[in-house]
């Protein structure tokens, strides 16, 4: 990773900030290492990463750092009801309130945001009472039904890592 020592026989392009966003961004279209790698080569080319390499640090750094999840498009396709409940709290009851939501087994995503809203939380349930079960219990500020969602996030790492290179 960058700021870290080199490790020897270890390509100190695999190391750059831009490398680390590529590769997390064919990881999220769900690649081979061997394509990974190639892939990435193809951006930062003359320079060169090999699948080893690329294996390594999705091996033992993307776990730090990211989570595999699953995007629900359009959840009414698969008959859930997908909520996102927004809440307005203090730092202090922020942090309890993120513990709370996190043992909740409908909360599929918990977020600590910077701003007016600090906490988020996407509830993934099959009806609207578990859903008015948890407004009832835990009062969110704002709560909004998800209607399709569109993730671009592979997209967005790859742009993002080319502008860093």
């Amino acid at each position: 990773m960058t700021g870290q020592a080199r490790l020897r026989g270890r390509p100190a392009k695999a190391e750059s900030l831009a490398v680390q966003l590529l590769t997390l961004a064919a990881h999220a279209r769900d690649l081979s290492q061997a394509a990974m790698a190639q892939r990435i080569c193809s951006v930062i080319h003359p320079e060169s990463v090999t699948q080893p390499t690329v294996g390594k640090w999705v091996r033992e750094v993307l776990p730090e750092l990211a989570t595999p999840t699953i995007a629900l498009r359009r959840p009414d396709d698969v008959q859930l009801c997908v909520v996102c409940l927004l809440f307005n709290r203090k730092p202090a009851l922020a942090l309890k309130l993120i513990e709370l939501l996190r043992a909740e087994p409908l909360v599929a995503r918990v977020e600590q945001w910077r701003g007016e809203m600090n906490v988020f939380a996407e509830v993934v349930a099959l009806g609207s009472r578990d859903i008015d079960d948890l407004v009832e219990r835990y009062d969110p500020d704002c709560l909004y039904e998800l209607v399709e969602r569109i993730d671009k996030t592979a997209d967005a790492l790859e742009h993002v890592g080319r502008l860093a290179l």
